[in-house]
C-alpha cells in the first residue's frame, strides 16, 4: 500500500520521512523507489500494507563515513524453547552483523534482522544434548569500521522423558530432574547474583511451568544459624528446606510449580501474636488471635496452647493465619492463665501469657 522511505545523516538522531505509493508494474514484486532529494548518508525503507502493518526495515548507505570509538554490545534472553539475541551499537550498522553461536563442538550462524539502524535481533533453539557454556560471537561493520563482541552464558536442557543432574557454582548448587519434570524441553539458565555477601540463584525463564518436581540442593554457609533455603516464585516466597543435611552440609528441597529464585535466608526473629481476645461466656472460654512471622513462616504443627497448664487444642486457619478455640467444658469461677507458644520454621520461639477471669 505504501513504501515509507526515511533518510538521516550519520550521527544525527531523527529521520526525515518520505512516503510513496508503489505503482504496479511488469516486474512482479519488484518496486522501484526513487531516492529523495537532499543531503543524507543512509536510507531506511519500510513496506506497509493496507491494514497499517509494517515490514522490518532495510537500510541502504549512500555514504559510509568512517569513524572510530563506536561500541558493539550483545544481549541475550532465554525464552520458552529458544534464546533471543540482540546486537546493539552506539553508532550505525553499515553492514549486517554476522552472529555465531558455539555449543560444545558445534558452531552455527544465527540469522539477524534489523529493527533499526543500530539494533539487530535474532533467535536460535539450543541443542538439547549439550548442557553448559554457550558462546555468542558477533562480527560487524559499525560506521565503516570492523568490530566484534562476545558473550557467554550457561544453559541446562531439561528434556521430557529423561532424568539428569546439573552442578553449578563450583558444586554449591545441584539440581536434579526426572522424566516428569518438564512438559516440553526447558532450556534453563542459572544466573548468580551476590548482594551484601548473600547469593541468589535465578533459574530462568521465571514463567516456565514445571510438569513435576525439580530437586535442588544449596550448600549451607558454615557457622550461620537460623538459615534456610527459600524459593521465590511468581507471587510468593516459601521456605523449602530448614535444615542442612548430609556430609556435604546442603539444604535440600523441591520446586514444583515454576522456575524462580533460590537463596539462603536468615530468620532470627521470633513469631508474633496479635489481636488476642479471650472471653468466657457461660464459663466456657473462647480464644481468638492471629499469628505472623516475617521470615520463614509459622510452624503450625508446633503451635501449643494451655489453660492452667492443661492442653487446649485450637482450630487453625493457616490461610488466614488465624487461631480459634472454644472450650466444651466449663471452668471454675476465678482467675485462670492462658499460655500460647509459637515456633517458626527456622526454630525461633515466642510465648504469650494472658490472665482472664471467669465470673
Amino acid at each position: 500500500d505504501r513504501i515509507l522511505v526515511s533518510t538521516a545523516r550519520e550521527g544525527i538522531t531523527g529521520w526525515s520521512l518520505h512516503a510513496t505509493i508503489p505503482q504496479s508494474g511488469s516486474e512482479g514484486n519488484v518496486v522501484h523507489v526513487p531516492l529523495p532529494t537532499g543531503s543524507y548518508d543512509v536510507v531506511k525503507v519500510v513496506a506497509q500494507n493496507v491494514w497499517g502493518t509494517k515490514s522490518t526495515p532495510q537500510f541502504y548507505f549512500v555514504r559510509k563515513l568512517s569513524s572510530v570509538g563506536q561500541s558493539l554490545n550483545l544481549e541475550h534472553s532465554v525464552e520458552n524453547g529458544f534464546v533471543r539475541i540482540v546486537a546493539k551499537t552506539s553508532g550505525m550498522f553499515t553492514a549486517p552483523p554476522s552472529v555465531m553461536i558455539y555449543e560444545g563442538q558445534e558452531r552455527r550462524a544465527v540469522p539477524m534482522t534489523p529493527t533499526d539502524v543500530d539494533v539487530y535481533v535474532g533467535s536460535f533453539r539450543p541443542t538439547e544434548t549439550f548442557a553448559g557454556l554457550r558462546r555468542i560471537s558477533a562480527d560487524a561493520e559499525v560506521n565503516g569500521q570492523r568490530t566484534s563482541a562476545f558473550e557467554e552464558f550457561n544453559l541446562y536442557p531439561i528434556v521430557p522423558g529423561k532424568s539428569g543432574t546439573f552442578t553449578a557454582d563450583n558444586g554449591k548448587l545441584v539440581l536434579s530432574y526426572d522424566s516428569l519434570t518438564a512438559y516440553s524441553t526447558i532450556f534453563m539458565e542459572i544466573e548468580k547474583e551476590v548482594d551484601d555477601g548473600e547469593a541468589t540463584y535465578n533459574l530462568l525463564p521465571h514463567r516456565t511451568v514445571l510438569g513435576g518436581a525439580l530437586h535442588v540442593a544449596v550448600a549451607a554457609d558454615p557457622g550461620v544459624r537460623h538459615q534456610g533455603l527459600y524459593f521465590r516464585g511468581r507471587s510468593s516466597r516459601d521456605l523449602i528446606a530448614s535444615t542442612a543435611t548430609g556430609p556435604d552440609n546442603m539444604f535440600r528441597g523441591r520446586i514444583s510449580r515454576t522456575l524462580g529464585e533460590l537463596y539462603l535466608g536468615v530468620d532470627d526473629s521470633p513469631p508474633s501474636l496479635r489481636r488476642l481476645r479471650v472471653s468466657a461466656p457461660s464459663r466456657r472460654p473462647s480464644v481468638d488471635f492471629h499469628v505472623s512471622d516475617y521470615g520463614s513462616g509459622i510452624e503450625y504443627d508446633a503451635l501449643k496452647m494451655y489453660i492452667d497448664g492443661n492442653v487446649a487444642i485450637p482450630e487453625i486457619d493457616g490461610e488466614h493465619h488465624r487461631v480459634q478455640y472454644q472450650a466444651s467444658d466449663p471452668l471454675e469461677r476465678g482467675n485462670h492463665l492462658l499460655t500460647i507458644r509459637l515456633v517458626d520454621q527456622a526454630g525461633n520461639k515466642s510465648s504469650v501469657e494472658r490472665r482472664f477471669i471467669v465470673r
